[in-house]
């Protein structure tokens, strides 16, 4: 009886220690299942430091000739409360900006549209930046991707105004870019870049340079629409489908679609 007990005792402990670095290994997470399945948690993000340095070696030196111009970028709501007065004088100071605005918020939408003032590689260095710091702020959240200077999963959306036919002719190549109207706005787009920072700076710089504002310089002649567009998917979650499934995905709602719009025709005659 005394070694039956003895032997139990010992199993017992053993569970305990196994139970203990068990728990141990998911510390990070409060509520636990017994048998849990915990994603990879990723914490490889790039100092924002090393990034300041890393861009600001990228803009060449100053042309006499420069003009001050500036850039819109489209961010959600959320993403917006970055821009406090101090990150507003950092990016300014950092990236020699003449200004920063802020769209006004509104109840009925999520979208801010932020507008740089400078000159025009520096704009682009400094909404690379802005990208960074919206992507490295999501993965203190979800903590699901790696963000280093190499890395080509950056992304920013900024404003474009120009006819159809000629951003469809300009991005022609670019294989990392997607551009979709701006609600109602006539020649307003929403250009959506994605890539390493190094390719945000300059896709922002060469569409920037091909494209000024003409009609919308002013926040107060967009008008934005209280809804969440499409081209919005994939900032709303993270995809498993492959770009092959997707294209798939999209041909097979547009037969649906197009049956309906016929059958409703046909039922209408």
């Amino acid at each position: 009886m005394h070694q039956r007990g003895s032997k139990a005792s010992q199993s017992y402990s053993r569970k305990r220690r196994n139970d203990y670095q068990h728990t141990e290994q998911f510390s990070d997470s409060p509520l636990l299942l017994e048998n849990p399945v915990v994603p990879d948690i990723v914490r490889s993000v790039v100092e924002p430091d090393k990034v300041k340095t890393y861009l600001q070696k990228l803009i060449p030196e100053k042309k006499s000739d420069e003009k001050s111009t500036h850039v819109k970028i489209l961010l959600g709501n959320s993403e917006s409360q970055i821009f406090t007065a101090e990150f507003k004088n950092e990016l300014i100071n950092n990236f020699h900006l003449d200004s920063i605005t802020l769209s006004e918020s509104s109840p009925f939408s999520v979208d801010r549209i932020i507008t740089l003032y400078g000159e025009q590689i520096s704009l682009s260095a400094a909404t690379a930046f802005i990208g960074f710091t919206n992507s490295a702020e999501s993965n203190n959240l979800l903590r699901h991707e790696s963000f280093t200077l190499r890395s080509q999963n950056y992304k920013i959306d900024i404003l474009v105004e120009a006819r159809e036919f000629e951003l469809v002719s300009f991005s022609e190549g670019k294989a990392s870019v997607d551009f979709a109207p701006y609600d109602f706005n006539r020649n307003l787009n929403v250009v959506n870049i994605k890539g390493d920072l190094q390719y945000l700076m300059n896709t922002v710089s060469e569409y920037s340079r091909r494209f000024s504002f003409q009609v919308y310089k002013q926040d107060t002649d967009i008008k934005i629409l209280p809804t969440i567009r499409s081209h919005d998917y994939d900032h709303l979650f993270e995809s498993s489908e492959t770009e092959d499934q997707l294209r798939v995905s999209k041909e097979e709602l547009l037969k649906f679609i197009y049956s309906k719009n016929v059958l409703n025709d046909l039922s209408c005659k």
